[in-house]
């Protein structure tokens, strides 16, 4: 073979192997419940993955499989991955990957929240709290423990239902955006053991 034509074949077969190569490092993962080992949709969850050094950031919207898939340029990398509907705790851990492909199953640990829901309603004609009653806005429903902690805020809907998880703590209702408060500000679901609990929030 001619000495052209061998440097032509050594530089197609250099050019497939580096189309062949993974660029950066990819990781694909999969979302577990860390109780039963079941898959989890990422139907609720926000995936981030972060390089802190260079501020590189890959993030993924809620979608429906329980996979996900990255690419990241550099090994050290800080994965986070947080369910809006807060079913499960925030993740946060840190994971040194390999050149091309990474596999990684995220086990999940459950928060077993209490999903609260109901209406909010006027407490003197019965009927559901305007949304854009007052200034500023819709009306926002403020949820968090007594000590202030693990607070959530929800919008009700035009016929006055929320629903929202909760911890089993002692709660408090705030509201913003209405001249309106709360006729029973707290909520005690201390030692409450089901998995749901129906509650009509009354306002004056």
């Amino acid at each position: 073979m001619a000495p052209v034509r061998r440097l032509l074949l050594l530089a197609a077969l250099v050019a497939a192997c580096a189309d062949e190569e993974p660029e950066g490092y990819r990781v694909r993962g999969s979302l577990l419940d860390g109780e039963t080992g079941e898959p989890v949709s990422r139907a609720t969850f926000y995936v981030h993955a972060f390089h802190d050094a260079t501020d590189h950031q890959v993030s993924l919207d809620p979608a429906d499989p329980a996979t996900f898939e990255m690419v990241m340029p550099a090994a050290e990398v800080r994965l986070r991955i947080a369910d809006k509907s807060r079913r499960y705790r925030l993740y946060e851990e840190r994971h040194v990957l390999h050149r091309g492909d990474n596999e990684l199953d995220v086990r999940l640990e459950p928060t077993h929240f209490v999903r609260l829901h109901g209406r909010v309603l006027d407490a003197d004609t019965g009927e559901p709290l305007e949304r854009t009653e007052g200034i500023g806005g819709d009306a926002r429903l403020h949820v968090r423990d007594e000590d202030g902690k693990d607070g959530i805020v929800t919008v009700p809907d035009e016929d006055g239902s929320y629903s929202v998880r909760v911890p089993r703590h002692r709660l408090r209702f705030r509201f913003v955006n209405t001249g309106k408060g709360p006729v029973e500000p707290t909520l005690d679901l201390s030692g409450y053991e089901g998995d749901a609990f129906e509650h009509d929030i009354l306002m004056r």
